[in-house]
């Protein structure tokens, strides 16, 4: 018996150390352009690509910060996507079933 408790006590104590890190990274990615100067180790190079308005930046795509939860600033961009994909999909879901309108009709 228990080892059973045992085993559902272990998935609670992953569960609760997974939710710490998605609240972190969400809180990490939605500051993302508050934080300044986060220091750049990678070297730029001298890139000519065709597209004149693409600037190569190495350290917006390539660079992890410690301070980002090892997340680069693209994907800190694609994550304020998400959050704001989820917040008004959130706001939409209230909306339609506060009025009795479910999805489709």
């Amino acid at each position: 018996m228990t080892t059973t408790s045992s085993s559902s006590n272990n998935k609670g104590v992953v569960y609760i150390i997974l939710a710490i890190y998605v609240l972190c990274t969400a809180i990490a990615v939605v500051l993302e352009p508050f934080i300044n100067n986060l220091p750049c180790d990678t070297v730029a190079s001298d890139v000519k690509f065709p597209n004149a308005f693409y600037i190569f930046d190495p350290c917006w795509d390539h660079q992890r910060y410690v301070q980002l939860m090892m997340l680069t600033r693209s994907e800190c961009r694609f994550g304020r996507h998400m959050v704001m994909s989820v917040i008004l999909g959130m706001a939409i879901g209230y909306e339609r079933r506060s009025a009795d309108r479910p999805a489709g009709k």
